[in-house]
């Protein structure tokens, strides 16, 4: 009941926030690794700025050591990465997406694992699906809000927004331009995963493939 509690009273995550509404999910981006189906496939979420590409080494390394051996699943949350963009993003919405991707993909039940975001996302699933879930893995957060989570997040967010990078600089003269303007707020570690979310338009503009900052 506390993990619960806690997890409705994490709003300040949530742009729009309603745990009793429905949420129009779209099919999350993922990578898969492995194939046997020893046991329930185990689906991984990054966390908040990151991606399913942060899961590349691990994804091959839990390939060859898991036992019994499981198909492994690095999913895209919704405004994240190469998966959907809406305008809403709460862990009730995310929640519903891993729903229907485990619908989608014709798995009954599954382990899941989740970093920071990606693991307060998994805990809501589990409390919302206890059926579908046959293990969890909470990596590097807890229920518990801290109440300085929301103001950095606007802080990095406000950042990212603020990024200058010339038009004419390529893919590599731009990620490090924008790492310097990042990386004396966010440290070294979630630079890289920021700038993952790099890109640049046509138009030459820089911009970071995040939707959810334009909400801020």
């Amino acid at each position: 009941m506390m993990i619960r509690n806690s997890l409705s009273r994490f709003s300040s995550f949530s742009v729009k926030i309603n745990a009793f509404r429905s949420y129009a999910s779209q099919k999350m981006a993922f990578n898969v690794y492995g194939s046997s189906e020893e046991a329930p496939p185990l689906i991984v979420m990054h966390g908040l700025f990151g991606s399913k590409q942060n899961w590349r080494g691990i994804g091959k390394a839990l390939e060859v050591k898991l036992s019994p051996k499981r198909k492994i699943y690095a999913v895209d949350a919704r405004n994240h990465g190469e998966s959907f963009h809406s305008p809403e993003h709460n862990y009730a919405a995310i929640s519903n997406d891993i729903k229907e991707f485990l619908k989608q993909e014709g798995i009954p039940k599954a382990a899941v694992m989740g970093h920071s975001m990606g693991g307060r996302a998994m805990m809501y699933f589990a409390l919302e699906n206890p059926d579908l879930v046959d293990k969890m893995i909470v990596v590097d957060i807890s229920p518990v809000n801290v109440p300085r989570d929301f103001d950095y997040m606007k802080n990095i967010i406000q950042h990212m927004i603020d990024i200058k990078v010339p038009s004419d600089k390529s893919m590599a003269q731009g990620r490090l331009i924008a790492e310097k303007q990042l990386i004396d707020l966010v440290g070294r570690g979630t630079v890289d995963f920021i700038m993952l979310n790099l890109k640049k338009m046509p138009s030459g503009e820089w911009v970071f493939g995040l939707f959810f900052i334009k909400l801020f």
